[in-house]
């Protein structure tokens, strides 16, 4: 996992205050979902900048002022973001950039977890596995997020279980007493048909969006931009997901492996649109941000 600095300093100095401002305003559209009938308070009028809602302009006072001009407002109740983050073993092994997928998760949860402290909101975490599951209460503050993330670098780092995001889904259910953002961040292919009834309890009071970490192929020879093979890659825990060279050369597995890796990911899908859920696939760390202005985006028309 990555050092321990301090996670915010790293984050300002990744993001340019614009696509923060525009992140963070496509985030508000998705929680304005969550308070549809409870309203808000007019604060104050200010100029448009870059990454504003652009359908908070008021056109009747930016047309006096010949220039746009947005309206602002106060929430009138907290609001809360539970980052809900698998940490099974299977994290640890390669996505096809040659990043190690938990690598690629902790970089959507540094995101997520900084935009919702910038906002004020309260954050919460479930993170775990087969082998346990840890729950840490929402709160707010810079300080706060640091710990979460903290928590969930350290719980996937020495996980040993299997992935369970609907045992990880149930937990956030249970400790999540007011309506919620519930952001999921996992490598599966999730739902199956199983998981129909958590999803349809989740949903029923919550919403929901799926950071699902794209999982090296079994097939696959080479890893990132680079092109190193996998064969010579010896200081990476494929954690047994990789076959020998002999096998990943034949066409024919190649193909009905990925013919069974198309339907469960088709299956999952299909559940997740039925159950209006939106998800995103990232493949490297490269992927996190547009992947998740696209998804909140979404989120927010979809709401919209």
């Amino acid at each position: 996992m990555r050092s321990e600095l301090h996670r915010t300093a790293l984050l300002r100095s990744r993001l340019r205050l614009p696509v923060v401002r525009r992140t963070a305003g496509i985030l508000d559209g998705a929680h304005a979902s969550i308070m549809a009938g409870h309203g808000h308070d007019f604060a104050d009028l200010t100029e448009y900048e870059p990454g504003d809602d652009v359908r908070r302009i008021d056109w009747r006072i930016s047309a006096r002022n010949d220039r746009p001009i947005i309206r602002r407002f106060e929430r009138e109740t907290d609001i809360r973001t539970q980052l809900v983050i698998d940490s099974s073993r299977a994290m640890r092994a390669v996505a096809p950039s040659g990043e190690r997928k938990c690598d690629i998760a902790m970089e959507g949860a540094d995101l997520l977890a900084f935009l919702a402290a910038q906002r004020g909101d309260s954050l919460g975490l479930v993170v775990g596995d087969s082998s346990g599951i840890e729950t840490h209460t929402a709160k707010h503050g810079t300080a706060h997020m640091e710990r979460l993330l903290r928590a969930a670098a350290r719980r996937i780092a020495e996980s040993h279980g299997e992935s369970t995001p609907s045992a990880l889904l149930e937990r956030a259910f249970v400790v999540s007493h007011v309506r919620s953002l519930m952001i999921l961040v996992t490598d599966c292919h999730w739902p199956g048909p199983e998981d129909e009834n958590t999803i349809q309890r989740i949903r029923a009071r919550h919403e929901l969006v799926v950071l699902r970490v794209v999982d090296m192929p079994m097939t696959q020879t080479t890893l990132g931009a680079q092109g190193a093979h996998i064969d010579a890659l010896s200081d990476i825990d494929m954690d047994g997901i990789t076959l020998p060279a002999y096998l990943r050369e034949d066409e024919a597995l190649a193909a009905a492996i990925g013919r069974e890796d198309a339907q469960r990911e088709e299956q999952a899908e299909a559940l997740l649109r039925w159950h209006k859920v939106l998800q995103d696939p990232v493949s490297s760390s490269a992927d996190v941000m547009p992947s998740l202005i696209a998804l909140l985006r979404r989120r927010q028309y979809a709401r919209g």
